[in-house]
């Protein structure tokens, strides 16, 4: 495997930088409509640098006193630039129309062919083809745009893209837990021109206000394309991860019996894991432990349901603390139900006209869920789950201080490890319906700067705190939300045996982009819970005892390797006639494992894997963990020959864990 010449990527990015981010020849890569003019920086007074590892550039227009200014980083670690444009009126009049606001708008060329391909992955759409790889390769005149569905970032879609011509290339990623866009157009031959940002922008700016884009990162990357994601990978790890006081979260194991539960239904299970030895380090709780006449989707009023919870949630985690495990709490606190106490703050919520379509699950969900994707459809589209949700608006200060006070008060009440927080609304036209004319993505851009300083002001307070986010399952993984929480839940695709497939394909797909996802399985079933496997793996309400503990320890002999490089070792497919693989590597410590899954309509009964970024020389010793004997094979034969994997069953897995030879 060629590893890339990481001085040959710091010199491209830096040449980047210094063309693109240059106040003495008034450049920067941002774009946008002035009035009926794109806004000239030329005629702007511009000061700042880039130097220090840092990004800070200002340019003013003297005409409309419009501030332009760039906040960034330049690693030192890793090839990577990122930043962050805000636009603010110093004048003491509106700015004149502000439209189609362009994070980056940049161009790149290839020296020696004309075409560039393009990857990336879907978005979570909450069926087995959520992460399905995307490729594209783009010739003279070819263009592809990305946006997700309904306002939430990652529903349809990922902000991350990998983009390859000749022996180079870049990786893009974005923060934006709202709408954004990326377009890609192959213009005259050779010539790639890369922008993105919030996809609706087009408003006037009033005196002293201020927006701010996207965050957009690019990654400069060889001509390797498995070795760039994990380069990608090492970078989110570093730099894109929640950490504890400063450390790595260390993947974790958690038990959730589903939704609307009570004290007795909690701390019984508790007891019934640590008594069989099933060793679980978070107790879930999720939706339903409040007060609510229409079931878990009634939400808004947040302390814990006397009836069911007599003593308070407290009771709970301190009976969990007890026995050596910790706290996961479900909320949904921007989403606001008619009749909830949060409900009562009506100028602090947004809401829909009596036209705009509404979904609602109820008894439709499990046949949506069931139905060719049409669930996915509801999931990303609807704009909420009973008549009458309102989303309680983050972008007004004062509504965001009450929020973060209020929900302050149920995590340290409570004695909550792990706050997890659902997003069960599509936010966009809720936003839409709130801008005035000539206003259009101000209340999106509030939202979601309100949005993460709520998130911010919450983990300060509470920093040994794990954050969770979740939206109709993974549909808000933007960079920016990842920094700050871990998505316990990549897809709401989990029922039982039709997901075993969908999931193979999830963690095939959703590995190239975020290394420290999780899912969760309610079966004890050895293919099943193997086709969920995460660094942070939830498993479901099961008495075979004997299952879940085969299936913990078959999770944490191999869960540290998630941390580690990732290969893909067959081609992506969802059919139940192939073999699907792939191998996670520790270089570190040259040990790692290998997944493999034989389907039910699958003819052969073995199959060979070659590993990756092995040393030809040393010898290593590979153990199956479904039988008792160790083999030894040199690097080179592993890479180039590789090792045969015998499944005679149908549907089977088998897990091969493998280190470097003392």
């Amino acid at each position: 495997m060629d590893k890339p010449n990481t001085e040959k990527l710091f010199f491209a990015r830096d040449a980047w930088a210094n063309e693109n981010f240059d106040a003495q020849a008034k450049k920067l890569p941002i774009s946008f409509m002035c009035g009926d003019l794109p806004f000239c920086l030329s005629s702007c007074s511009f000061e700042g640098s880039v130097g220090g590892g840092k990004i800070d550039v200002r340019a003013k227009d003297p005409e409309t006193g419009l501030l332009v200014f760039c906040e960034g980083r330049i690693y030192d670690d890793y090839p990577a630039i990122e930043w962050t444009f805000y636009l603010k009126n110093e004048s003491d009049s509106k700015t004149p129309l502000l439209k189609d606001i362009r994070a980056v708008d940049s161009y790149f060329a290839a020296k020696e062919s004309s075409s560039f391909l393009l990857r990336t992955n879907c978005g979570d759409i909450c069926t087995g083809r959520s992460y399905e790889p995307i490729e594209k390769t783009m010739r003279y005149g070819d263009s592809e745009y990305f946006a997700p569905a309904g306002g939430r970032p990652t529903s349809d879609a990922l902000p991350f893209f990998n983009i390859g011509w000749d022996d180079c290339g870049i990786i893009m990623g974005m923060g934006w837990p709202g709408q954004w866009f990326a377009e890609f157009h192959s213009g005259k031959a050779g010539q790639l021109r890369v922008e993105s940002g919030q996809e609706i922008t087009e408003m006037v700016l009033l005196p002293g206000e201020e927006i701010r884009t996207p965050l957009v990162v690019f990654m400069f990357r060889g001509g390797d394309w498995a070795e760039s994601q994990n380069m990608w990978r090492r970078w989110m790890i570093a730099h894109n991860m929640q950490k504890i006081r400063g450390k790595t979260i260390d993947p974790f194991s958690s038990v959730c019996c589903g939704l609307t539960l009570t004290e007795q239904i909690d701390t019984e299970m508790i007891d019934f894991m640590a008594k069989n030895g099933v060793k679980i380090d978070y107790y879930w709780t999720d939706a339903g432990w409040y007060p609510s006449k229409k079931g878990w989707m009634e939400v808004g009023t947040w302390h814990s349901d006397e009836k069911r919870y007599p003593k308070t949630f407290r009771s709970v985690s301190d009976h969990a603390h007890k026995n050596n495990m910790k706290t996961v709490l479900w909320l949904e606190s921007e989403r606001v139900s008619p009749g909830s106490e949060l409900s009562r703050h009506e100028n602090w919520l947004l809401s829909l006209p009596g036209d705009k379509k509404s979904y609602r699950s109820g008894g439709m969900y499990r046949e949506y869920f069931l139905k060719n994707g049409q669930f996915s459809a509801m999931e990303s589209y609807r704009n909420q789950l009973i008549d009458g949700d309102c989303l309680f608006n983050l972008g007004d200060d004062e509504a965001r201080k009450y929020l973060t006070d209020l929900i302050s008060a149920v995590i340290s009440e409570y004695g909550i490890d792990c706050f997890r927080t659902d997003f069960n609304i599509a936010p966009l036209e809720f936003w839409i319906s709130a801008d005035e004319e000539n206003r259009y993505g101000m209340s999106e851009n509030r939202y979601v700067t309100g949005f993460l300083k709520f998130w911010d002001d919450l983990q300060a307070r509470f920093p040994d705190v794990v954050f969770d986010t979740c939206s109709s399952g993974g549909r808000r993984n933007d960079l920016l939300t990842l920094r700050r929480a871990l998505p316990l839940l990549r897809s709401d695709f989990q029922v039982n045996p039709i997901c075993a497939e969908g999931n193979q394909g999830h963690t095939y797909g959703l590995s190239s982009w975020i290394p420290f996802a999780g899912t969760g399985c309610g079966s004890g079933d050895t293919y099943l819970y193997r086709s969920h496997l995460c660094p942070f793996m939830g498993i479901g309400n099961n008495d075979d005892t004997a299952k879940w503990k085969k299936a913990i320890d078959d999770w944490r002999s191999v869960c540290m390797h998630f941390y580690g490089d990732y290969y893909p070792l067959t081609e992506y497919s969802l059919s139940n006639e192939k073999w699907i693989a792939w191998q996670f590597h520790t270089p570190e410590t040259q040990s790692g494992m290998i997944q493999v899954f034989k389907r039910n309509n699958c003819r052969e009964d073995k199959m060979s894997v070659k590993l990756k970024s092995l040393i030809a020389e040393a010898e290593y010793e590979l153990e199956n963990l479904d039988e008792s004997a160790v083999l030894t094979y040199t690097g080179k034969q592993l890479e180039n020959g590789g090792h045969f994997v015998v499944l005679p069953d149908a549907p089977a897995s088998a897990i091969i864990k493998y280190k470097i030879k003392n």
